[in-house]
């Protein structure tokens, strides 16, 4: 998943077609910050994901992006 944040007053809804144009869908939106969401990418492939980071940069107002770099707990 790719996190994203747009400038103050800029909600994620309003932003959703550019985001789609951008090969990502929303996944989870937050109700307490309405100018980031949780992305992911339309193909549900990581690589496609981390690929298209910089489609999202390039959209207006966008003042962060970044992946998420979490794994599942793994056992040894």
């Amino acid at each position: 998943m790719i996190f994203i944040r747009f400038a103050e007053g800029v909600d994620v809804e309003s932003q959703r077609e550019v985001i789609n144009q951008a090969g990502y869908e929303v996944a989870q939106s937050l109700y307490y910050a309405p100018h980031t969401a949780w992305l992911r990418a339309k193909s549900g492939n990581i690589v496609d994901a981390i690929a298209g980071i910089s489609q999202l940069e390039a959209i207006a107002n966008v003042e962060n992006v970044e992946p998420q770099m979490l794994m599942e707990r793994g056992w040894r």
